[in-house]
This record gives C-alpha cells, sequence and structure tokens, in this order.
C-alpha cells in the first residue's frame, strides 16, 4: 500500500490516515518524507484519503417479516398463500429471525450471490 501518492491530474499529495498521523509528529521519518515531497510540489495541496469500507450489506440485509409476508401475498399462489403464511409464522416462532429469513429466501427470492457464493444474507 502506498502512503503517499501525487495526483497529477487534482494537483493533490494524497496520504494515508496512518501516515498522516506519523508525519504529524515533527522529526519521524514520515514527517522528513512529506517535507521532501512537499517540497518537490509546493503549489500541490495536501488531502487524507479515507479508508475503504470492506463491507458490503446483503441484498437482502434489510428484509423483515413484513416485507415477507407482503412477498407472500403478493406472488404465491391463492392456494398456497395461506399456507406459505402459516408456515413463516411458525418459522418465526420457532426458528427465530436469521433461520427465518434464511429459509425464506432460500424458498422464495434464489438470486445469483445466493446460487454463486452459496451465502445467505
Amino acid at each position: 500500500m502506498k502512503n503517499i501518492v501525487v495526483n497529477f491530474e487534482s494537483k493533490t499529495i494524497e496520504l494515508t490516515k496512518n501516515f498522516s498521523k506519523r508525519a504529524g509528529v515533527v522529526g519521524s521519518l514520515e514527517h522528513h518524507t512529506l517535507v521532501e515531497v512537499k517540497r518537490e510540489f509546493p503549489d500541490y495541496a495536501i488531502s487524507v484519503k479515507k479508508a475503504h469500507s470492506h463491507y458490503t450489506p446483503s441484498l437482502y440485509s434489510r428484509l423483515t417479516y413484513a416485507d415477507m409476508e407482503e412477498h407472500i401475498k403478493r406472488n404465491v399462489d391463492e392456494n398456497q398463500r395461506e399456507e406459505k403464511l402459516l408456515e413463516l409464522k411458525y418459522q418465526k416462532a420457532i426458528l427465530g429471525f436469521a433461520r427465518t429469513k434464511a429459509l425464506f429466501i432460500k424458498e422464495f427470492m434464489p438470486c445469483e450471490e445466493t446460487e454463486t457464493t452459496g451465502t445467505v444474507a
């Protein structure tokens, strides 16, 4: 990972957050490095890059019981609708939210995410 990047397009010297903290200590190796770079590019502004977030929310991360019931009411055949709603209520009472959600997604909403990675919200 690069601690200092000189961006010629935006005329900035980009620092990582940790390097920026260490460069703030006068006399440190990072401070001397930053001073050298700033001496070479005096008209460039210094900016600190934000750390990348590695969290990617699941496709169904905001799915609730109400959403599940609504999906069943709208998309399940009339003959099976009541049976599926009762099954959902039973799972809700016995299994808890996480397992109920996983079973619901597996049955009603198969998608590329669950098929390729094998993970379920």
